[in-house]
């Protein structure tokens, strides 16, 4: 078997507290991509950082983008962390 990061996160989506959930997938890199051919089976979402790839469900021009958006996701559950 080959490991990577989509067998990395299948295997972790098997396990408490992963198991049930929907995750969210944030990557930058060419290894990164195979995870986003797989994380629809979960009922998650993928989002490539710096250039558009082909499979993910949308794009961030900089990684300043992504940490607006997580802060605004923490934000509006209303238990972001100082």
């Amino acid at each position: 078997m080959r490991v990577g990061k989509a067998s990395a996160v299948i295997e972790l989506m098997k396990h408490a507290p992963f198991h049930g959930r929907r995750p969210i997938f944030i990557g930058d890199d060419v290894t990164d991509e195979p995870v986003f051919g797989i994380i629809g089976q979960f009922g998650g979402l993928g989002f490539s950082v710096g250039r558009t790839v082909e499979g993910a469900d949308g794009h961030f021009s900089r990684p300043e983008q992504v940490r607006s958006w997580l802060d605004q996701i923490a934000a509006n559950r209303g238990d972001a962390v100082g």
